[in-house]
């Protein structure tokens, strides 16, 4: 071993008791000491890592140490995250944890934010909530599929479920596959999650960045058994398997025999001739699904309330609750759509009752809102809309004009040229 200048710095970040050793002026007595302290508290392994990290170009410390990781294998039988961590340094060099060592950072998770803020708004749906917790907190592992029609709610309920574990410091590592936010491609749903994964488990290295290696990589990360020291469960959150753009999440990605403490929680809309737990091969692993309804006018004023301002205030009034639940028929969408609208005044209980009793319906009274407003006719409308929705930058004036000969007549854009 080196000399005695790097004596304490190895034993402090080998979380050796430095009080049990007995050092002398001479280094190799030092040396000679702090090994056999490392056996009395079995950190001979944290020691020859701690000597590792300070001296890296010293090839004998090296040696030893992959010595006595040979030696120890072949003493005792390795336990199953041994073995897998063993797998990820080989396959794709991603070392251990080691005390002081910083992870792999979760870069990707920042663009989520946004996400989560735009689902604030949320309420009537604690028995949902009390699913995802009870099948965390009751099953060793496992797998759960949350379905439902498209609108109702499904990104939301997991959204705040999430923020409820992170508020409680649970650990969970989660991905939005979700278009309009532009994170609906592979390579940003599986280096996300990877991230994750491997700065839960306090891996260190470089993650590979080619679809092909993240998509190898996930499943071999998913069933890493979670640190013994942890003392908590992991679950794992993907959500909007049917938005994906341009692949199409396998069962690959679902390995069927996840390790004990490690929970994965999927959703994904209900679709024609479609049955996701077949197609991911999770019929007989998977929890019964859980589906999201309509929701009932219990649930209705519970969203109410939980919305805060205006829509609050009016789930106090006898039978306002039932009025919305009337025009909504529960659907969460329009609820969404309809609590917006309470929030900024154009929704009171006055007229509650006029509101038009279905989403088709409200969308037609928008439309014909929005034309009104910028006083120009339904065609035009269409045109400029539809101009704006793939627009790729800034459009002036003359560019509506020279694409769309309605806008060009028309006096909403004629009066700017």
């Amino acid at each position: 071993f080196p000399g005695e200048q790097n004596a304490l710095t190895v034993v402090r970040d080998a979380e050796l008791d430095v009080r049990l050793i007995g050092f002398s002026r001479r280094p190799i007595d030092n040396w000679r000491a702090i090994l056999e302290q490392a056996v009395e508290q079995d950190r001979v392994l944290a020691i020859l890592d701690a000597a590792s990290v300070q001296h890296p170009n010293n090839g004998t410390i090296q040696d030893y140490r992959a010595k006595y990781q040979d030696w120890e294998a072949r003493g005792r039988p390795m336990t199953e995250r041994e073995q897998r961590l063993e797998v990820l340094s080989t396959h794709y060099s991603l070392l251990p944890p080691w005390n002081g060592a910083s992870g792999i950072p979760t870069r990707l998770l920042r663009r989520h934010s946004r996400l989560l803020d735009d689902y604030r708004s949320f309420g009537g749906r604690d028995t949902e909530l009390a699913r995802l917790g009870d099948f965390v907190a009751t099953e060793p592992s496992g797998y759960l599929l949350v379905t439902g029609g498209l609108g109702i709610g499904k990104s939301a309920l997991l959204a705040n479920w999430i923020r409820s574990r992170q508020e409680q410091d649970e650990p969970v590592c989660y991905t939005f596959i979700n278009r309009a936010q532009n994170v609906a491609g592979e390579r940003f749903a599986l280096q996300n999650l990877c991230e994750q994964l491997a700065h839960y488990h306090g891996l260190r290295g470089k993650l590979p960045v080619d679809e092909i290696d993240l998509r190898a990589l996930y499943p071999d990360l998913l069933e890493l058994p979670v640190p013994p020291e942890a003392g908590q469960k992991l679950a794992v959150v993907l959500d909007g398997l049917d938005e994906a753009v341009d692949w199409s999440p396998g069962a690959e990605l679902f390995p069927p025999n996840l390790p004990p403490g490690t929970h994965v929680i999927f959703s994904a809309r209900e679709m024609p001739n479609v049955d996701w737990l077949e197609r991911l091969e999770l019929l007989e692993v998977a929890q019964p699904p859980l589906r999201l309804e309509a929701m009932d006018t219990e649930a209705l004023e519970s969203l109410l309330e939980g919305a805060g301002g205006r829509a609050a205030g009016l789930a106090a009034e006898p039978g306002f609750a039932q009025a919305v639940y009337d025009v909504s028929q529960g659907d969460p969408y329009y609820l969404g759509c309809l609590v917006q609208d309470i929030q900024r005044g154009d929704v009171t209980a006055e007229n509650i009752s006029e509101q038009r009793p279905n989403l088709d319906k409200y969308w037609a009274k928008w439309w014909e809102e929005l034309a009104r407003d910028v006083n120009i006719g339904e065609t035009e409308l269409y045109d400029l809309l539809g101009i704006l929705s793939v627009a790729k930058g800034p459009l002036l004036p003359r560019d509506f004009a020279g694409i769309s000969p309605n806008l060009r007549r028309g006096a909403l854009i004629r009066t700017q040229l």
